[in-house]
């Protein structure tokens, strides 16, 4: 039976992301349909920076596993921390996070995620 690895350092990352989310610098909105604003392809999430204020909303698509979202949160948050890394890198980050997260990590990132999230509508 294989054991379960975990780093620390992606322990420690999970918590500063967790710090920000207390901030309310990042807002985590759930969208039914969510599109991208730009192209109208349906997407899982998205990650806006609003221009007049220093605030990011991620919208995550409400039609997911609660797994899924988790992991969506995590991209996203990604993207909001390193804005100008392109897509391979993020899913990079996403999945080695995941991968290397601590349960107890991963399910205190979910306990802020339930109590941090609220529905929201479509980003225009």
């Amino acid at each position: 039976m294989r054991r379960k690895i975990y780093h620390p350092l992606a322990d420690w990352l999970i918590k500063q992301f967790l710090r920000v989310l207390k901030k309310k610098i990042i807002k985590i909105r759930i969208v039914r349909k969510l599109r991208d604003p730009y192209t109208q392809c349906k997407v899982l999430g998205l990650c806006v920076k609003k221009d007049k204020s220093q605030e990011i909303y991620i919208y995550i698509e409400i039609q997911q596993k609660l797994s899924e979202k988790v992991l969506t949160a995590i991209h996203e948050l990604g993207h909001a921390t390193w804005w100008y890394a392109s897509e391979t890198e993020i899913r990079k980050f996403e999945s080695l996070m995941w991968r290397y997260s601590s349960t107890k990590m991963k399910l205190k990132f979910l306990e802020a995620l339930r109590k941090k999230t609220r529905l929201g509508r479509q980003p225009k």
